[in-house]
């Protein structure tokens, strides 16, 4: 893994290979999913943050489970969209990073 360019953010931060709710096998590619990011402006600075967040129901997991990931963000459920833009809000209020740190607690 450690020379896994798939494990590499595009600011070229390591990705956790847990994310907020552990490996998610991707039935599209057969890849796996632990973080999705995707862009987004908040407070007037684009950012990137994860898709998959504490909170997701079963139902929008397994709707990006089944979906190709790649070039699809303007795809990814409404709920889904906000539900992260909501969790990133509430982790920088809290001085954290919007992304899963290893060895962090689940929130």
């Amino acid at each position: 893994m450690e020379d896994d360019p798939s494990m590499v953010r595009s600011d070229g931060s390591r990705k956790s290979a847990r994310g907020f709710l552990g490996p998610i096998k991707n039935k599209f590619n057969g890849g796996t999913m632990t973080e999705v990011t995707f862009g987004v402006p908040i407070n007037g600075e684009e950012m990137n943050i994860p898709l998959l967040v504490p909170g997701m129901s079963q139902e929008e997991i397994d709707a990006i489970a089944n979906m190709e990931i790649e070039g699809n963000a303007k795809n990814f459920p409404r709920a889904s969209v906000i539900r992260a833009i909501d969790h990133a809000i509430r982790r920088m209020a809290e001085g954290k990073s919007v992304l899963y740190q290893d060895g962090e607690e689940n929130n």
